[in-house]
């Protein structure tokens, strides 16, 4: 199947969100480094996603989550903690394994950042041709701009772009802003989907 999945970017205005198709056989893994591609990000950050109620975590490759017997504790001593999140390896989880039964998912990337997305899973069609059956992702739609990484999250890179235009108000020319003025030229760029058309 292919699956058509819409990713928008939380708590920031203007609108910044892409449409792709996918093959559902992609795993979380993979999905994460499209976002990541797709936004401006390196993907060299932590990063997990997470159903509405957060009862299922998948996590990043890299990031194994120890399970504790609760068992072992007083009730009192936990509380609400008894009902622990699920955790799966999205090295191994397919977008089937997910989507087949949910519409929805959080995606987190660089918890001290916390740069959240919302993706919704809008259709499913059948595979078509031998190229998507391979694996060959497309972009139908983008809007906003490229992110900054470790420029504080959507707040900080807000505080980023009016830095910046004050610079350019205030006539400020310095050779220690032309640094500057590079780190900021993705989030002046929109998105173009036609440099990312396709790609396995």
């Amino acid at each position: 199947m292919i699956y058509t999945l819409q990713i928008t970017l939380q708590n920031r205005n203007p609108l910044n969100q892409r449409t792709i198709q996918i093959s559902d056989h992609k795993t979380f893994a993979e999905l994460s480094q499209i976002i990541c591609d797709l936004f401006g990000f390196s993907g060299e950050h932590l990063w997990e996603f997470s159903n509405e109620d957060s009862s299922l975590i998948i996590n990043h490759p890299e990031y194994a989550i120890e399970s504790v017997d609760l068992q072992e504790f007083a009730e009192e001593d936990f509380g609400d903690l008894q009902e622990v999140s699920e955790n799966v390896s999205s090295k191994n989880y397919k977008l089937s394994d997910y989507f087949i039964n949910n519409t929805k998912i959080k995606y987190m990337y660089d918890f001290g950042e916390n740069w959240r997305f919302e993706i919704v899973f809008t259709r499913a069609d059948e595979e078509t041709t031998e190229a998507e059956k391979v694996g060959i992702i497309k972009i139908i739609w983008g809007v906003g701009s490229y992110l900054i990484e470790d420029s504080g999250g959507p707040e900080g890179l807000k505080d980023y772009l009016a830095q910046y235009a004050r610079q350019q108000r205030d006539g400020d020319r310095r050779e220690t802003q032309e640094d500057f003025a590079i780190r900021i030229q993705p989030a002046m760029q929109s998105f173009k989907a036609h440099k990312h058309a396709q790609y396995l």
